[in-house]
């Protein structure tokens, strides 16, 4: 779940009051606050000028894009709500009324909730004056990423990719950027590759010429030749300008490069013939955790000093994710163990009654952590990993990995081979085929048709997810 959702943002340049807003300042008055701060902007000698006549507004995953034509030396607010009666003297009135002071075009409001619709209009002052008249009224409707029709063929990159993560540098999109960070993928003979998420989601939003973004090709090392199968990112401090990162990439013979940039890349450990290859990573603050054949976990900090765990079994591991204080970690032949010590000790999971561990082989697990869809304005923990792999198998914990239940027979996948998972606001599967998957809580799946072709991997930014899939293909839904 973004981080939107815990922060709450209130400057001089910009008032963002929400729904999660009220909830944490339930005894103050929030039309007061609204008021004092748009109060404390104005006054300084300008004027209202005419509102844009093109507003427009497109809707997605807990956010809506808005886009209009700015002209200089004017500065803009977005006022908005979940009321079709929206103006300028009830807006602060209305359920979910929020105000983005001095914005630009596009303009993206996070923090929302799904399956709900907002109205949005926009106006205009000078020098600090005060705004005039509002613009015609527009309505967005937010929606979960992942649908049928959401998915956007990206160019196939320059070689086949293994590995794909997102490093994120904001929570959300600041005025007139749609940038939050990068996407970085590996692949066989030392492949790194880049693709920025403003290219992405600008796509998404209709904003012109992303559906085929393209691939930026890294700087791999002189003479390392190694594949490459997993990556992960470390963001130490939120900052799109000077961002804190440390990429991590792991591979065959347990070969490791770390960057800061994504771009350029040093090796920090070479490939030995004796040791077994790593196949995913996830991380736990600033730990990475990296497991691989044979039941091999390793753990570090800085991608040259590495310690190996026990993991107790001595399967090949191929998927790990973290979430609300539990590792787990997927592999072959129904393989899933656990660790709530970042990694140290590990151990097979529990199952409940009337379940068994499955003997299909285990690709991929997710965490998610919170509902927002439903159209109920209601933030819903939910708590749940799911682990998903071959012939339809699906497996789903509802009490943050303690004990697991295989759902495969009533999830409705059938006996497809599934490939990946992630969760944005509901949990994304890619089969092997190539087509996309939704849960909403991780028990009941539905068919949205093809994501990529030959599917092997998705990762997700706060927004929407990337996939890639057989030689260099990619997809991306927002």
């Amino acid at each position: 779940m973004p981080a939107d959702y815990n922060r709450r943002a209130f400057s001089a340049r910009k008032v963002h009051v929400n729904i999660r807003f009220r909830r944490a300042f339930a005894t103050t008055s929030v039309a007061a606050l609204i008021a004092a701060a748009l109060a404390a902007c104005g006054g300084g000698g300008g004027s209202s000028v005419a509102p844009p006549t093109d507003l427009a507004a497109t809707g997605g995953d807990g956010r809506i894009v808005s886009t209009f034509t700015a002209q200089s030396g004017v500065t803009y607010w977005l006022f908005y709500a979940r009321d079709a009666s929206l103006n300028k003297d009830n807006w602060i009135t209305l359920t979910g009324s929020n105000a983005l002071v001095d914005v630009g075009s596009p303009q993206v409001a996070c923090s929302l909730y799904n399956d709900l619709s907002t109205w949005l209009a926009v106006d205009a002052r000078t020098s600090g004056g005060k705004g005039g008249d509002f613009s015609k009224v527009v309505r967005a409707d937010t929606r979960s990423a992942g649908g049928s029709g959401s998915w956007k063929a990206l160019a196939t990159a320059p070689a086949a990719l293994n590995g794909l993560a997102f490093a994120a540098e904001r929570t959300c999109p600041v005025n007139a950027s749609l940038y939050t960070g990068r996407y970085v993928a590996v692949g066989p003979a030392g492949a790194l590759y880049l693709l920025s998420d403003a290219t992405l989601y600008s796509g998404w939003a209709g904003l012109g010429g992303a559906s085929a973004a393209g691939w930026t090709q890294s700087t791999t090392p002189s003479g390392f030749t190694d594949d490459l199968y997993a990556v992960s990112v470390y963001t130490a401090t939120l900052n799109a300008t000077t961002p804190s990162l440390l990429f991590l990439a792991v591979g065959a013979g347990g070969a490791a490069l770390t960057s800061s940039d994504g771009l350029t890349w040093s090796v920090t450990r070479a490939a030995s013939s004796s040791h077994g290859a790593l196949r995913a990573l996830t991380k736990v603050g600033s730990l990475f955790v990296a497991v691989g054949d044979g039941g091999l976990i390793e753990t570090t900090t800085d991608g040259s000093t590495w310690t190996t765990q026990t993991s107790g079994v001595t399967a090949n591991l191929s998927g790990v994710t973290y979430g609300n204080g539990r590792l787990v970690a997927t592999g072959a032949n129904g393989t899933l163990i656990t660790s709530t010590d970042s990694g140290s000790t590990w151990s097979s999971v529990s199952w409940n009654s009337g379940s068994s561990a499955p003997a299909a082989n285990l690709a991929a697990v997710s965490y998610g952590s919170y509902d927002i869809n439903g159209g109920t304005a209601t933030l819903t923990s939910i708590n749940t990993f799911v682990a998903v792999g071959a012939g339809g198998t699906v497996l789903r914990s509802i009490d943050g990995g303690s004990t697991w239940t295989d759902i495969s027979a009533t999830a409705g996948v059938g006996s497809v081979d599934l490939a990946a998972v992630s969760y944005v606001s509901r949990f994304v599967a890619l089969d092997s085929g190539g087509q996309a998957w939704t849960s909403r809580l991780g028990d009941v799946w539905t068919n949205q048709g093809t994501a990529v072709a030959g599917a092997t991997k998705l990762a997700q930014n706060t927004a929407g997810y990337v996939a890639i899939g057989a030689g260099g293909a990619a997809a991306a839904s927002f």
